[in-house]
């Protein structure tokens, strides 16, 4: 639990009872005051500490550096951790990571050449024998992709996910929703691929994501596809609202998306459902075929609406299919 302030406070009543503190417990009171964006409070601790003849640990000045970065003050951090090195300091991945990362901040900001500059610092790390972690190539990935330069981004991110890194279900969203905003579909897809290789499972804001990429690209049969992937993989209630909220925003529904849609609310009991959607369907005057009725007589039957069914079969007579639901149907 984050509760630094109370953590302060505490610290303060041991001061005052006359309860000093060593390098660990001036470390821990350092990183309070770096995430509760003081990190001029945290410097002070750092004298204090030094005062004391206590020696300032890699966890002390990653805790400073990546609480420079975090209020913008990447310059600051940079300059810290090349004093810190001549002072003998042996920086980390983490340390590493969070510079890259407020390098990579910066770069996407101003388009200098910053970038370049990571980039060093990740071949130092490399040569040193220190492991980049998911930050830190994620960083870069990202850096690299603001800046307009996609093939040094892909090949990062195909170095990363093909280490063995395990990058969190808020990584790959993270990396499908940049793709995705630059209208880069392809790369999102190969994030995707590389998410269900790795068995790491796709949630309803993943599938948006997607389906809003592809609407934004004019590309509604992926969109479709994809909302049928849902339905084939039982995420029917995720599938629904991403169908009626890409309905919204522009999507033309397709016959085979209802016809997937409806036969899955019959199959999960949910005839009122899947009656009303086929009205919804009606509305959007798309021309009912074989697959749909077959869809709603059977859905019908086995919900026991044989009435209802009866009057389907009948608008197939209108239509002239009656003939060829009855050959298709015998084949059940």
């Amino acid at each position: 639990m984050k509760h630094y302030s109370t953590a302060i406070s505490l610290f303060h009543q041991l001061d005052s009872i006359g309860i000093g503190h060593d390098d660990y417990s001036l470390s821990v009171l350092i990183n309070c005051y770096c995430h509760m964006k003081r990190t001029d409070f945290g410097f002070s601790l750092l004298g204090k500490m030094i005062k004391l003849g206590y020696e300032p640990n890699c966890v002390t000045f990653n805790t400073l550096i990546n609480g420079l970065i975090v209020i913008g003050r990447t310059k600051q951090a940079a300059e810290l951790f090349c004093k810190a090195c001549v002072g003998g300091f042996t920086p980390d991945s983490v340390t590493y990571g969070a510079i890259i990362k407020g390098i990579t901040i910066i770069d996407s900001l101003r388009k200098d050449q910053l970038l370049e500059e990571a980039m060093q610092l990740f071949k130092e790390m490399q040569i040193k024998g220190i492991s980049s972690d998911v930050v830190t190539y994620t960083s870069l990935v990202r850096g690299f992709c603001n800046s307009g330069r996609w093939d040094k981004g892909k090949a990062l991110l195909g170095d990363m996910l093909a280490s063995d890194l395990s990058p969190s279900l808020i990584t790959y969203t993270m990396l499908v929703d940049m793709f995705s905003k630059e209208a880069m579909m392809e790369q999102a897809e190969y994030v995707v691929e590389w998410m269900m290789k790795k068995g790491v499972n796709l949630d309803t804001f993943t599938y948006n994501i997607l389906i809003n990429g592809y609407c934004f690209r004019n590309q509604l049969r992926k969109a479709h596809k994809t909302l049928l992937y849902m339905i084939k993989i039982k995420k029917l209630d995720k599938a629904l609202r991403l169908f009626q909220e890409a309905s919204r925003k522009g999507l033309t529904p397709e016959i085979i998306t209802f016809s997937a849609l409806i036969d899955g609310l019959f199959k999960n009991d949910r005839p009122e459902e899947a009656l009303e959607l086929f009205r919804e369907m009606q509305g959007h005057a798309l021309t009912s075929d074989l697959v749909i009725f077959c869809t709603l007589v059977g859905g019908l039957c086995r919900s026991g609406r044989v009435d209802m069914a009866l009057s389907i079969l009948y608008e197939l007579e209108k239509e002239g299919l009656a003939c060829k639901y009855r050959c298709s149907y015998s084949a059940y």
